[in-house]
């Protein structure tokens, strides 16, 4: 079944993008996976490979996102514009490694920065937030705000605010949400 019969939205378009050879700028999916129907594909999205890509409900794939097979993006996930997955951990032209794809989990409510990096075979814990240039090597625990590969430098909070945290508890300067620091991140109290 082609993307076009899951989501009417996006189809292909050979419109000139820039020069005169006229590249294909909206969606050719060659192999589309279980694509939830509301989400929010911009142009030069791709999805590639065969089978396990998982798109969840509203998610927001922003340009030039390459969405690999072994991906899994639950609901409410926002990847910015030019972000990376990757899906080998030593890739080489000539040699072939299609047989060690590996996999990646972006829980719900995270959000990727543009032009962030997501080494494969780790999990972005829900509503974690991982800005704008960094690289994550690994796993993110939840609500966690990570600037560097191997650092938490904060907290978020559900609705997208920083949180002020004293000692082992936060709180939310927005919402007024009560939060609690655990070895696995937050947890609401």
């Amino acid at each position: 079944m082609r993307l076009t019969r899951l989501c009417p939205r996006i189809r292909p378009c050979r419109r000139r993008w820039g020069d005169r050879r006229g590249d294909k700028h909206l969606a050719y999916r060659s192999y589309p996976q279980r694509i939830a129907h509301r989400e929010g594909l911009q142009n030069r999205s791709e999805f590639r490979r065969r089978s396990p890509t998982t798109v969840g409900n509203e998610v927001k794939i922003q340009n030039n996102v390459s969405v690999y097979e072994g991906v899994t993006l639950e609901d409410h996930v926002f990847c910015g514009p030019s972000m990376v997955f990757t899906y080998v951990f030593n890739p080489r032209s000539e040699i072939s490694r299609i047989s060690e794809l590996r996999s990646t989990l972006v829980t719900r409510g995270a959000t990727l920065g543009a032009n962030s990096i997501i080494l494969c075979e780790i999990t972005i814990g829900r509503y974690a937030f991982v800005v704008a240039g960094a690289v994550m090597a690994n796993h993110v625990p939840d609500h966690a705000l990570n600037r560097q590969v191997w650092s938490v430098s904060g907290w978020m909070c559900l609705c997208g605010v920083k949180l002020h945290v004293t000692g082992k508890n936060a709180a939310c300067p927005t919402c007024g949400q009560q939060y609690r620091v655990e070895r696995t991140g937050m947890t609401a109290v």
